[in-house]
């Protein structure tokens, strides 16, 4: 079967991979290009490309750095027969792009499309690149970046600096909070707390104890996702009630923008599709980095938003010992202008048309 516009998108694993190609699979797909997405069919991934009207299937993919040599055997035998998958795709479908957005999923297909020619671009959602797409940017026909320098080897007319893709309800809610010029709240300050499409166990076992030592604590009010599988939403909500914190517990985030459109202050890792949401919509956050992300690059990404004001950056030991967030979140809660101040500079933070100058480069390999 040929068509001349097919478009295969290897990426998956966790929403950080996911929701950036995504929002791009979504424009593609409406001007009738076919789209052929290849991911690993975790849970997180399952849930939110099923319902998608494209063809979905799964390649052999496994994590090479920081497994145990045995595990590295397996990922390696895993690439070389994921190799003549991403081949059979190649042959049959002949694609005129391939999109990578990270993520071991991507190898054996980002190899595939340079050794038969078809045009790849590589997307990296981070500070620091991710070692999939570190290889693959030296392959790469266009290499799309949120972050500045990101990728110093690599040729600098293949590399555009856009910021990441969101998702279209996102950007419609976040055109509305450019046009506000007061960020301000009324009555009862809302926390949005969010670790990740698979959620973060430090924050679903010690939120509920940190804003309780918060003095104003009927001032407050949260909602917290708390990942699918990860832990008990009753016992978490049971925790913030003996704390005296008002909560709505859930395990996934349906509709995301209704949340956005609540919150005042968000509490999350720092994942990049996160930080470029909480940035487009205006809020002002308070950052944990995962510890032992490899090459650190949640702490990278969310030392930039540091860096503007528009958000704190705690690490993860002090945000479990002290009081810290408490703290944070009383500064906001008596602070009318710092509140102010935040928002506007994760706004400034904000790269909202990344999606737009990546369907038009797609465009121009598939029109």
């Amino acid at each position: 079967m040929k068509d001349s516009s097919t478009c295969i998108i290897a990426a998956g694993g966790t929403g950080g991979h996911i929701y950036p190609a995504l929002a791009v699979a979504k424009k593609l797909h409406h001007s009738a290009h076919r789209i052929i997405w290849l991911g690993a069919k975790t849970a997180v991934e399952r849930k939110i490309l099923d319902p998608m009207p494209w063809q979905y299937d799964a390649i052999q993919a496994a994590p090479f750095r920081g497994v145990s040599w045995h595990r590295k055997i397996f990922a390696i035998i895993g690439v070389i027969k994921s190799l003549f998958t991403c081949l059979q795709y190649i042959l049959r479908y002949r694609p005129k792009l391939v999109i990578v957005t990270g993520g071991y999923v991507g190898l054996s297909m980002g190899l595939i499309a340079k050794l038969t020619w078809v045009p790849l671009f590589v997307c990296e959602q981070n500070a620091k690149p991710g070692t999939v797409n570190k290889l693959l940017s030296y392959l790469a026909d266009r290499v799309f970046t949120a972050y500045p320098g990101v990728f110093p080897n690599v040729k600098k007319d293949l590399v555009i600096e856009c910021g990441n893709p969101i998702r279209d309800d996102i950007a419609s809610y976040a055109q509305i909070r450019a046009e506000q010029k007061v960020f301000a709240w009324d009555g009862v300050f809302t926390i949005m707390v969010m670790g990740g499409s698979q959620g973060a166990e430090i924050l679903n076992k010690n939120l509920p104890r940190l804003l309780g030592m918060i003095a104003d604590k009927e001032r407050v009010h949260v909602i917290h996702q708390c990942g699918k599988g990860k832990s008990n939403p009753t016992e978490i909500s049971a925790a913030y009630k003996k704390y005296g914190i008002q909560a709505q517990v859930l395990e996934y985030y349906d509709n995301i923008v209704d949340v956005y459109q609540k919150a005042h202050l968000v509490i999350s890792r720092a994942g990049a599709s996160s930080l470029s949401e909480i940035s487009a919509v205006a809020l002002p956050s308070i950052l944990i980095p995962l510890p032992h992300a490899i090459d650190d690059h949640q702490n990278a990404n969310a030392k930039h938003l540091e860096d503007k004001g528009g958000c704190w950056v705690v690490p993860e030991r002090r945000f479990v010992e002290e009081n810290i967030c408490a703290n944070l979140i009383t500064v906001l809660l008596n602070n009318t202008g710092r509140y102010q101040r935040m928002c506007q500079a994760a706004q400034s933070f904000s790269k909202t048309n990344a999606t737009e100058i990546l369907l038009k480069n797609c465009n121009e390999y598939l029109s």
